[in-house]
């Protein structure tokens, strides 16, 4: 992974999102917030561009309009806060990290991270027990880290 395959994908993938025809033909997630009349979004790609460009408030806002990885409950016991007692018997994570991150978050609505924390966001990420598999298969990885 090099800054320059980096500057590829971001080029690459901003002409296809940025395309007047995108919001018609995107994947669209549904918020769980109503489930009689549930808010829409694009669902977010599958690209590491996700992970590489943070803005954790971003999945906290997403998140608490329904659109996290995670549902409601679940949302209140693990995320955002890991000082809670319950974080000693179980995972806890910070907004954008894990399980707390948005269903609809759009890279290009964050900050590129500095090059030399991009292996320990992809290690930390996308090779976790607990939630690397879920992460490898919604970006297409075919093998463990």
């Amino acid at each position: 992974l090099s800054a320059s395959n980096v500057r590829t994908m971001i080029a690459v993938e901003s002409a296809l999102l940025e395309m007047p025809e995108w919001p018609s033909h995107c994947r669209l997630e549904y918020s769980d917030k109503d489930e009689d009349d549930p808010d829409s979004a694009c669902g977010s790609g599958s690209t590491i561009l996700n992970y590489l460009f943070e803005d954790d408030g971003l999945h906290k806002e997403q998140c608490e309009d329904g659109f996290c990885l995670v549902s409601e409950d679940v949302r209140e016991l693990i995320c955002g806060n890991t000082t809670r007692a319950y974080c000693e018997y179980a995972n806890c994570y910070e907004w954008g990290s894990g399980p707390c991150r948005s269903r609809i978050y759009d890279w290009r609505d964050g900050e590129l991270a500095d090059p030399e924390r991009w292996a320990g966001i992809i290690n930390g990420e996308l090779c976790k027990p607990d939630e690397g598999v879920r992460a490898r298969a919604n970006i297409g990885i075919k093998r463990d880290c």
